[in-house]
């Protein structure tokens, strides 16, 4: 048995790096195991998506992409929180479903944030919410940037970070800053069918497309049609530039980290190719194989589950041989 907690917290004025100070709120969705806890797993976001990653069968979704992970986390998957798995997911900070963001400040500039200041706002509700230790971290895309980002200011508190399709390095992108920009100057009509556009575009580029062709085949264009309505419908791009802004100056590629980093990589990814320059010392990288490129580790959730880790205290096969694999990349 467990129980689900999908809800936000509020906290007085946190100061950014800049040096102005905001009102916090970040919403968050924890999935709590009623009995004995086996494994701690905080999981961090990519950048369009929500911290809903887990949807039980029949309740309704919260966000346009609720159960986003549920190909790994529910009853009989990988993180199964009715054999102990407790999965915490935070909205990011400047983030639109839920957090404190651009949305709030409509008509005024929302301050520059950082993904420092990111990781250190999620510390803050970790804190709130009395957890001391995650036996693992684990981060997809943009939220590869962000557990690393954890990891660098509390590594105390994490047991290892897994690394899935991401970077140590942000990505210069000033033709997808431009975009979304531009976007944001469109009058409202346009912009809809702007954002749609664009939206279609870029999930063909990361490989979803093909993955909803290969599982719904004739049906996945009305499923595609429906999940780009809908996610258009809520997205801010103000938001969403905000949280672009902060990748593209993230640079973490010279950290050394006291934990066990695995970073993950799939042939066909365009955005994190094996081959991308910049990984952190001590980090082993392994490389799989799949035909939906950026989209991988959702897709083939088998790919890196057998990568997951058990809290200290429990039988723990598999993290020495993490340990032991990270030495083997020291440089």
């Amino acid at each position: 048995m467990y129980h689900i907690e999908t809800s936000s917290k509020v906290f007085g004025g946190f100061e950014l790096s800049c040096g102005i100070s905001i009102p916090l709120r970040l919403a968050y969705h924890w999935i709590v195991p009623e009995g004995r806890i086996r494994r701690r797993v905080l999981l961090c976001h990519g950048i369009t998506s929500s911290h809903q990653a887990f949807l039980p069968d029949g309740e309704a979704p919260g966000c346009a992409d609720a159960g986003w992970g549920n190909g790994f986390i529910g009853p009989g998957k990988a993180l199964d929180p009715g054999q102990g798995d407790m999965v915490l997911c935070i909205n990011t900070l400047g983030s639109w479903f839920g957090s404190t963001g651009a949305g709030d400040y409509l008509g005024r500039a929302f301050p520059a944030v950082t993904m420092g200041d990111m990781a250190l706002a999620q510390w803050q509700l970790v804190d709130r919410l009395g957890i001391t230790t995650f036996d693992q971290v684990i981060g997809y895309s943009f939220g590869g940037y962000l557990a690393v980002e954890m990891a660098c200011q509390r590594p105390h508190g994490l047991g290892a970070l897994l690394h899935l399709a991401s970077g140590f390095r942000g990505r210069a992108d000033p033709q997808g800053v431009a975009a979304i920009e531009s976007m944001i100057r469109m009058p409202p009509d346009e912009r809809k069918q702007a954002v749609t556009s664009w939206r279609r575009a870029l999930l063909e580029r990361y490989g979803y497309v093909r993955w909803l062709q290969h599982q719904f085949g004739d049906g996945a264009a009305q499923r595609l049609d429906a999940e780009v309505a809908a996610w258009a419908a809520t997205v801010s791009l103000e938001a969403l530039l905000t949280l672009r802004v902060a990748a593209a100056a993230f640079d973490r590629q010279d950290a050394k980290l006291p934990l066990p980093v695995i970073a993950m990589r799939w042939d066909g990814d365009v955005l994190f190719p094996p081959s991308q320059p910049g990984e952190m010392p001590a980090c082993q990288t392994l490389i799989c194989r799949s035909p939906y490129g950026h989209f991988a580790p959702l897709a083939q959730p088998q790919d890196w589950t057998s990568y997951l880790v058990y809290r200290s205290g429990a039988a723990n096969p598999i993290i020495g041989g993490l340990a032991g694999l990270c030495r083997t990349r020291e440089r």
